[in-house]
C-alpha cells in the first residue's frame, strides 16, 4: 500500500485522454516520443494563417499581369476551372495531411514509398520561389529607397545602362529654342 502512495506522490495521476505522448511511459529515461506540437489557439487564427499561405506576392503582382497578357476576362474561366478541380483540393490534402500527421513536409510523405520524392520536391520548389520572392523584394526595397534621394539615379543619361536613344531632359529644356511660325 505505501509502495503504491509513493508512487502517485511523484508522478500526478492524469486520465489518459489527457496524456501527451511524453507523459506516457514508464518513465525510462532512454524511451524517445514525439516532441509535443502545438495548436492553434482559435479559428481565426487557423483562418489568417491559411490565407497567408494562399495569397502571396504572385497573387498581387503576378497574377493581373498573367491575366492580361492571356486574354483578360476569357483567361479567368480555365483558371477557376483548374482552381476547382485542381487548386483546392490540392491544398485541403496538404492541409489535411499536415494536421492528421503532426509531420514536417519531408517525414509527411513517408506514408508510402511512392510518395518519397514529393516531400523533397516540395523544399526544393518552395526554396526556389523564396530565393525568387526575395529578389523582387530586394528591388523593390532598392528602387524604394533610391527614389527618396534628391538626384534619382534614372534621371540623367550618364549611366552605365543607358542606351544611345536616351534623351536627357534636363538638357533639352535648358537650351535656347526658337519655334517656327507659317506667317
Amino acid at each position: 500500500m505505501q509502495k503504491s502512495q509513493e508512487h502517485h506522490a511523484q508522478k500526478p495521476v492524469i486520465p489518459d485522454l489527457l496524456m501527451t505522448p511524453s507523459d506516457q511511459g514508464d518513465g525510462d529515461l532512454e524511451t524517445e516520443y514525439p516532441e509535443d506540437r502545438g495548436n492553434w489557439t482559435g479559428k481565426l487564427d487557423f483562418l489568417l494563417s491559411c490565407i497567408g499561405y494562399c495569397v502571396g506576392l504572385g497573387n498581387v503582382w503576378r497574377f493581373p499581369y498573367r491575366a492580361y497578357t492571356n486574354g483578360g476576362g476569357a483567361f479567368l474561366v480555365p483558371y477557376f476551372i483548374m482552381l476547382a478541380i485542381c487548386g483546392i483540393p490540392i491544398f485541403f490534402m496538404e492541409l489535411s495531411l499536415g494536421q492528421f500527421s503532426s509531420l514536417g513536409p519531408l517525414a509527411v510523405w513517408k506514408i508510402s514509398p511512392l510518395f518519397k520524392g514529393i516531400g523533397m520536391a516540395t523544399i526544393l520548389i518552395v526554396s526556389l520561389v523564396a530565393i525568387y520572392y526575395n529578389m523582387i523584394i530586394a528591388y523593390v526595397l532598392f528602387y524604394l529607397f533610391a527614389s527618396l534621394t534628391n538626384n534619382l539615379p534614372w534621371q540623367y543619361c550618364g549611366n552605365w545602362w543607358n542606351t544611345d536613344l536616351c534623351l536627357d531632359h534636363h538638357v533639352m529644356h535648358t537650351g535656347n529654342s526658337a519655334v517656327p511660325f507659317n506667317t
